[in-house]
């Protein structure tokens, strides 16, 4: 069933603020209220109608030939697809969307493609998609674990909780968005060490 309020998030973008990685809060002025993450509702409509379906993959490269920045920027494209790299997916798709038969042209919201901005958002995405309860499950996980990261400080870095470093402080995500799983696996040691240390 169609929900009418799942779209007045774009009503009020005007008041949006952006908290943290996939974090957003905004007035709705007319109502007086606060809103967090809005835009889910709509989002969720889109995915959820009769007839849509969700694909997803499970990608692996050679870091050595290609980084995870590399990887977004060169074969996803960038998140406003008129921005995209030529040669990338999302340039691909928005020059054939309609050859494609897409309701209309990608833009920055409906860009055709989504990818995991970091090894860490990619762990959680993968335990969603793909009913992964535990990261027991994961290969990234058990490797993580297996070389020394407690499970304990995974679990916390899976709900994108803020980290302070060199007087910095960002979310998870934010914070690993770009890097490769060594770089992820160093940093989540140096982390687990200073944390000991107090």
């Amino acid at each position: 069933m169609h929900d009418p309020d799942a779209y007045r998030w774009n009503d009020f973008a005007s008041n949006r603020v952006k908290l943290a990685s996939g974090t957003y809060v905004q007035k709705f002025e007319t109502d007086g209220i606060w809103v967090v993450n809005g835009f889910y509702a709509g989002m969720r409509e889109e995915y959820i109608a009769p007839g849509q379906t969700v694909h997803w993959f499970v990608v692996s490269w050679d870091v050595q030939r290609l980084s995870w920045q590399q990887f977004r920027v060169q074969v996803i494209g960038a998140t406003d697809p008129a921005a995209a790299l030529h040669g990338s997916l999302r340039a691909k798709i928005l020059k054939s969307w309609q050859a494609l038969k897409l309701v209309s042209q990608p833009d920055m919201q409906h860009n055709a493609i989504h990818a995991s901005a970091g090894p860490i958002e990619a762990l959680k995405e993968r335990m969603v998609w793909l009913d992964q309860p535990t990261v027991f499950n994961d290969p990234f996980a058990k490797a993580m674990i297996r070389n020394g990261v407690s499970q304990e400080l995974l679990q916390k870095w899976l709900g994108n909780t803020k980290i302070t470093m060199n007087a910095q402080t960002s979310s998870v995500f934010d914070l690993t968005e770009n890097k490769n799983t060594a770089e992820v696996h160093r940093l989540a040691l140096d982390i687990q060490a200073m944390r000991n240390e107090l």
